[in-house]
């Protein structure tokens, strides 16, 4: 049996944020909280990306778009940074970090250290259309570096075999990157081997109909806003099976402020499990 846990509001109005979401013990795929739509208009290299260090010299990067009324537009797609990446405005700057982005576009690009994004290679694969799944198979090179091995596009392979700069033990994060006038429907992002055991599954959630501002992330933090909402009982929930006959939960927060009048909460957690 499966079914979802979640954190859910009273019948009176409240946000919180929440940095770090967590359910004990772990499921085999890790089930971690994300965003459904990927969205960018400007300034150029807007991205959401998640903490990942390498469990071994394979790294599998899998993406399900259901739909995408733009069109691919400039270089959206996977993305991959260095740990000193941080929450920067956009990644098209000549900022102290490192990154591989493989863009939908059939193009892979590498941003060196204080500098700009550089191309690595064109029409490596062909530009997918929606709905599509999108595998990215990365390895460890001989001398330490990423090499993007395969892409797979609705299960056909494509040999990559490209060596690039980027270190493989500098990865800290992955992500989806956008570019400007983009807007494409994500249902699946994983990222596998995990450190907790099989697939670590970034999208894989459910959330009510009646929130007035759906739950966002920012700055690496879970923003959760019930106020306005025109009924209570607003939840977002992930998929979530038990893999023992135990099951924890557990968090902290601090409050705000209260306004009990105004029947509204501020919330700020910062760990929840």
């Amino acid at each position: 049996m499966w079914g979802y846990l979640a954190r859910r509001t009273s019948s009176n109005a409240f946000w919180a944020i929440f940095e770090l979401l967590l359910a004990r013990p772990w499921p085999p795929n890790g089930v971690m909280p994300a965003a459904e739509v990927v969205w960018a208009g400007h300034p150029v290299g807007q991205y959401l990306a998640w903490a990942y260090m390498p469990a071994g010299s394979t790294l599998n990067v899998t993406v399900q778009v259901n739909s995408y009324p733009s069109g691919i537009n400039g270089v959206p797609g996977v993305v991959l940074y260095s740990v000193g990446m941080g929450d920067l405005q956009s990644d098209d700057l000549m900022a102290y970090f490192e990154g591989l982005l493989i863009s939908f576009n059939g193009s892979v690009f590498y941003h060196p250290l204080s500098s700009l994004y550089v191309t690595l290679k064109v029409n490596a694969f062909p530009e997918p259309k929606a709905p599509f799944t999108m595998t990215v198979i990365l390895t460890e090179g001989p001398n330490g570096n990423t090499v993007v091995s395969y892409v797979y596009i609705n299960g056909t392979a494509y040999a990559v075999n490209l060596n690039t700069p980027m270190p493989w033990a500098g990865i800290g994060y992955v992500g989806l990157r956008a570019s400007p006038d983009n807007l494409f429907y994500v249902s699946y992002f994983g990222v596998s081997p995990s450190l907790l055991g099989g697939v670590e599954d970034f999208i894989n959630s459910v959330e009510s109909t009646s929130w007035k501002v759906l739950p966002y992330w920012r700055n690496g933090e879970l923003i959760i806003n019930s106020t306005g909402a025109t009924s209570g009982g607003q939840y977002i929930a992930w998929q979530y099976s038990p893999i023992s006959n135990t099951l924890t939960s557990q968090f902290t927060c601090h409050r705000s402020q209260f306004r009990p009048l105004a029947r509204t909460q501020a919330l700020k957690c910062s760990h929840l499990m």
